[in-house]
C-alpha cells in the first residue's frame, strides 16, 4: 500500500498512477496464455519488420487481427488496421495520461498539448515538431521522478551503454536507453523492449536516415538541424506518438515492480 508523506508542496495524485499502474498490469496478465504468448511475438515481429513501434501494445484481438492481415497478404488492410486502432481514442486516452500524469512536470503539459491538438488538425509537421524536442523533457521528468522515488539503477545497465549500445549514458541516446533496460529488467511479463530501444536508437535518435527512410520516420536530428523537410505525414507524427506512449508505459512498469522506497510527494 503506497503511503503519502506530507511535505510543503503539491500531492501527488497517487490515484492516477495506481490506476495507470494496475491497467497496465492487467493488459499483460492476457499474454500469460500460451496462444497469446506466441500470438504477440509473432505480432511484434511483424511491427519491426514494417517498423512500427508499436511494441508495448498488449490487445490480444490486435494482435490477432495483424496476424490476419499477413497471413492474407493484405497490407492494405494491416496499414488500415493501424490507422483505426490508434485513432481517436487512443490519442485522446494518452493525452489525458500525459496532461494528468503526476510524473509529467506541469510545465510540460502546454506544449504537449498543442502537439495532440496539431495531431488531430492534421498539422502534423507542427506536431512531430514539438513532440520531438518534448521526448527529452519526458525522459528527463521520468528520471526525476524516480530518483524522487529512491529507485537505484541497475549498475550492468550503464555497462551495456558502453559495451553492447557503444553510448554514453549522458548522452539523450544513452539515457532513453537505460530507462528501457531497466523496465526489462523488472517487467516479470514478456514487453519486446529491445524492439523499442532499436527503433528510438536507429530511427528516432540515430545520426542519419537515408532519403526513403526519412519519407515514414522522424528524426530528431536531422529535424533539429533542418536537414529532413519530409517529416509532416500522419505516420510519421503517430510513431512518435507511439514512442511517446511507450515511454510512459515504461514509467508505469518501473513504478509497479519497483521495489524500493514507499512513494512521496514531489
Amino acid at each position: 500500500m503506497y503511503q503519502v508523506c506530507k511535505h510543503d508542496v503539491p500531492i501527488l495524485d497517487i490515484s492516477k498512477i495506481v490506476a495507470a499502474i494496475t491497467k497496465v498490469y492487467e493488459a499483460q496478465e492476457t499474454l500469460r496464455s500460451e496462444v497469446e504468448l506466441s500470438n504477440y511475438h509473432e505480432y511484434v515481429q511483424i511491427m519491426a519488420e514494417f517498423e512500427w513501434p508499436a511494441f508495448l501494445e498488449y490487445d490480444p484481438i490486435f494482435h490477432r487481427q495483424i496476424i490476419d492481415c499477413m497471413n492474407n497478404t493484405d497490407v492494405d488492410a494491416f496499414h488500415h488496421l493501424i490507422e483505426q486502432h490508434f485513432g481517436v481514442p487512443f490519442i485522446s486516452e494518452l493525452e489525458e495520461k500525459c496532461l494528468s500524469s503526476p510524473i509529467l512536470t506541469k510545465a510540460r503539459q502546454a506544449p504537449l498539448e498543442e502537439a495532440f491538438t496539431l495531431y488531430r488538425t492534421g498539422h502534423y509537421f507542427g506536431a512531430v515538431a514539438i513532440l520531438m524536442t518534448q521526448l527529452e523533457g519526458v525522459l528527463d521528468d521520468i528520471e526525476k521522478f524516480l530518483k524522487r522515488e529512491g529507485f537505484r539503477p541497475n549498475p550492468k545497465n550503464e555497462d551495456l551503454l558502453s559495451t553492447r549500445y557503444k553510448t554514453s549514458s549522458t548522452s539523450e541516446k544513452g539515457r532513453m536507453i537505460k530507462i528501457i533496460l531497466e523496465a526489462m529488467d523488472l517487467d516479470d511479463a514478456v514487453g519486446e523492449y529491445s524492439y523499442l530501444i532499436g527503433y528510438i536508437r536507429f530511427k528516432v535518435l540515430g545520426g542519419t536516415l537515408s532519403q526513403s527512410e526519412q519519407d515514414v520516420h522522424a528524426n530528431r536530428h536531422l529535424i533539429c538541424h533542418g536537414e529532413q523537410t519530409s517529416f509532416g505525414t500522419k505516420e510519421q507524427a503517430l510513431k512518435i506518438l507511439l514512442c511517446l506512449d511507450s515511454l510512459m508505459k515504461v514509467a508505469d512498469v518501473i513504478l509497479e515492480r519497483h521495489d524500493g522506497p514507499q512513494l512521496i510527494s514531489a
